[in-house]
C-alpha cells in the first residue's frame, strides 16, 4: 500500500522552505521581472524540476530510496507481463 512522506525533509520546517521556492520563483516571475504568466508558469516547472532531485537526494534516507526502487522494479514488472500478454507470440 502507498504511504506518503508528509516530512520528506525530517524537519518541517526545511520542508516547508523547500516546497516554497518554486511559488516564489513564480511569483517573482511574475511581479519582478513581468514575464507572462505561461513563461513563468513554464520556468516555475522547470524551477521545480531542478530542485526535487537535488533536494530528494540531499534529504532521503537509504531505507525509503530502497522502497521506491523496489516498487519501481515492481511497477516495471507487472507493466513487462501486460505488454506480453497483451502481445503473445503466434
Amino acid at each position: 500500500m502507498f504511504h506518503q512522506v508528509l516530512n520528506p525533509t525530517g524537519n518541517l520546517a526545511l520542508t516547508w522552505l523547500v516546497a516554497l521556492v518554486p511559488v516564489v520563483a513564480l511569483l517573482v516571475l511574475l511581479a519582478v521581472f513581468r514575464a507572462s504568466a505561461w513563461l513563468s508558469t513554464l520556468l516555475g516547472s522547470v524551477i521545480c524540476s531542478i530542485i526535487l532531485p537535488i533536494a530528494a537526494r540531499l534529504f532521503a534516507d537509504r531505507g525509503s530510496s530502497r522502497r521506491f526502487s523496489d516498487r519501481r522494479q515492481r511497477s516495471i514488472e507487472i507493466l513487462v507481463r501486460r505488454v506480453a500478454l497483451a502481445n503473445p507470440k503466434e
